[in-house]
């Protein structure tokens, strides 16, 4: 599976369980809430690397601090 396409099913099933949303996904990454949104939008992509280091963060069950 491609990394990016996977990048943005576990970011829109994150934002699904999450009231904290795109904010607080962008705070926990430390990247802009712009940058979350083009990623869900195929607009920008992060390096692959970072992509799956962010894959697993959320499926780790990410948490602040």
């Amino acid at each position: 599976t491609d990394v990016n396409s996977e990048l943005q099913r576990v970011l829109r099933e994150y934002l699904e369980h999450n009231p904290d949303g795109e904010r607080g996904l962008a705070a926990e990454l430390q990247v802009a809430p712009s940058t979350v949104a083009r990623w869900l939008s195929g607009v920008a992509r992060p390096h692959s690397i970072m992509a799956q280091i962010i894959i697993r963060h959320i499926q780790n069950g990410s948490q602040t601090g």
